[in-house]
């Protein structure tokens, strides 16, 4: 078992940080180990992929939590889509088409969407037209979706994005 523990890096620096006292570069590998034991678990586990898709849409368990995760590099095996329509979106419809203006595939945070400026424009115009602009994100991973519904309504010239109802 030594000789294992002894080829893998990490477990190196930690025997020579150990032996030095360095406690900075303890907690840092220590971190750096938490990491990998989630990115490692998240094919896995459902529950850790259900609250990485809730920290893709805001909608975490708890503010500790989705700050914790923040380190933890984001999976590009999540599917993240968003469809921006004239009338509010049935979350549970696979492929929403009733009143949809456009959609958009995204690699991160789809609840993000309205701060691109590629799309910025023809979401405050359409809000303007409309009244409000309706958005829904949904993420899925591995057989687990989650489903988060927005309002986009103009105020004194600047967007205010409402989440509508609880994530699903």
């Amino acid at each position: 078992m030594r000789s294992i523990a002894s080829a893998v890096p990490l477990f190196r620096a930690l025997r020579i940080a150990r032996s030095e006292g360095d406690r900075g570069a303890l907690a840092l590998y220590a971190l750096l180990g938490l990491v990998a034991l989630l990115i490692a678990a998240e094919p896995f586990s459902r529950s850790l992929a259900l609250e990485l898709s809730r920290v893709h849409h805001f909608t975490p368990s708890s503010l500790p939590r989705w700050i914790g995760l923040q380190i933890v590099p984001k999976p590009y095996a999540f599917s993240h889509r968003v469809w921006f329509a004239s009338q509010p979106l049935d979350e549970a419809e696979p492929e929403p088409t009733a009143g949809v203006i456009e959609a958009h595939w995204l690699n991160h945070y789809p609840g993000r969407v309205t701060r691109f400026e590629t799309v910025r424009a023809s979401i405050r115009d359409d809000a303007r037209a409309l009244g409000a602009l309706h958005l829904l994100a949904r993420s899925t991973y591995r057989g687990t979706t989650l489903s988060t519904a927005y309002e986009v309504r103009l105020d004194d010239g600047g967007l205010v994005v409402t989440r509508r109802g609880a994530a699903k």
